[in-house]
């Protein structure tokens, strides 16, 4: 052990150079000043550091008064491999993982996690870079707005971005412009391997069939081809204004007075327009049925009304053919009575046929 110790009123220093590097005044320390601050144990003028070294890795906690940074640094062994937390006094700023912090709080590489945080105001920003970021490369950007809305998006010299309403709460994609009274406003197609509504009937009252023409809504629902204004593009669908006549509960106005269709709500009548022109097809068949029964049984008697036919045409030609024979038979016994003298006088006359 060292002990040094010095009269009442004199200091303990070591000097190099005839400079103090250390000094001890009434029980403060001094490293790099002879007058260490008042009310501090360990006073440091210079950059300093604390670390520890092994055969493989060593690391260090220092400040740098020159630089403003107070820093924690691990190196290896062949100092290639760095980890630094640098906090800029001076500059405000916090680097993870790098020695020249170029905003509030930067972090590189490995993966980052952020609990139980907030921003603010809506000046800060925070920036998420991919591993591979190049001045080119676009990054993850959260920035809050006003209201309670945060926007959250991706930059690459222009900003990609969707919007979050914690207060509301409501969801924007693609948009910052969430729609009143909506929990989700997506701007730009939406794809989903599944779509579920809540239909318990444990969640349901006063549940009363569907009583509306189904056919008649359908019908009176016309489907049109049309071009967005906003960007061009060619849709098929409805018109809000010709369904809300025949189906005002698919139709709703929003905030800015646009009405919009529940497109999910055109099933309930279609599936009633299906029902009822399934019950008409039914009954179609049944009517179709009897009309194939009447046709079967006129065909048989047209089929046995052909044979009789037939039959009384065979009939009538046998009879003209006995008809035939007995005129021949006739004839002969009226030239044979023509042709005796006794008989010249008697006119026999064949009955016309």
């Amino acid at each position: 052990n060292l002990y040094l110790n010095a009269p009442s009123g004199y200091n303990v220093r070591l000097r190099n150079a005839n400079a103090d590097v250390h000094s001890v005044t009434s029980g403060a320390v001094g490293i790099g000043t002879n007058t260490p601050g008042s009310g501090q144990v360990l006073d440091v003028n210079g950059p300093s550091s604390v670390g520890s070294w092994s055969a493989d890795v060593h690391g260090y906690l220092f400040y740098d008064s020159t630089s403003g940074n107070f820093a924690m640094e691990a190196h290896n062994n062949a100092n290639t491999t760095k980890k630094n937390i640098i906090i800029n006094a001076w500059g405000g700023s916090v680097g993870i993982g790098s020695s020249a912090p170029t905003s509030l709080f930067n972090v590189y590489g490995g993966t980052t996690k952020l609990q139980n945080g907030a921003m603010a105001s809506s000046a800060e920003f925070l920036d998420l870079y991919p591993t591979d970021y190049s001045a080119t490369a676009p990054y993850l950007f959260m920035k809050p707005s006003s209201g309670g809305v945060w926007n959250i998006g991706t930059w690459n010299g222009s900003a990609t971005y969707g919007s979050i309403d914690l207060e509301a709460p409501q969801v924007g994609i693609n948009t910052t412009s969430v729609t009143s009274g909506y929990a989700l406003t997506v701007n730009g197609n939406v794809i989903a391997s599944g779509y579920f509504s809540s239909s318990d009937i444990r969640l349901k009252k006063d549940i009363k069939d569907f009583d509306r023409d189904g056919l008649a809504i359908v019908n009176g629902m016309r489907t049109v081809h049309f071009k967005w204004k906003k960007d061009d593009k060619a849709e098929y669908g409805v018109i809000a204004q010709e369904v809300e006549k025949v189906l005002p509960e698919a139709v709703k106005t929003d905030g800015n007075g646009y009405k919009e269709v529940a497109y999910d709500r055109l099933v309930l009548p279609v599936i009633e327009a299906v029902k009822k022109l399934s019950s008409m097809v039914t009954d179609l068949q049944g009517k179709v049925a009897i009309l194939m029964d009447w046709k079967g049984k006129t065909d048989t008697r047209m089929t046995d009304l052909e044979k009789q036919i037939k039959l009384l045409e065979q009939q009538n030609k046998e009879l003209a053919d006995r008809n035939k024979s007995l005129d021949a038979k006739l004839q002969k016994v009226i030239d044979k009575v023509d042709a005796h003298p006794k008989h010249k006088a008697i006119q026999i006359s064949t009955p016309a046929r």
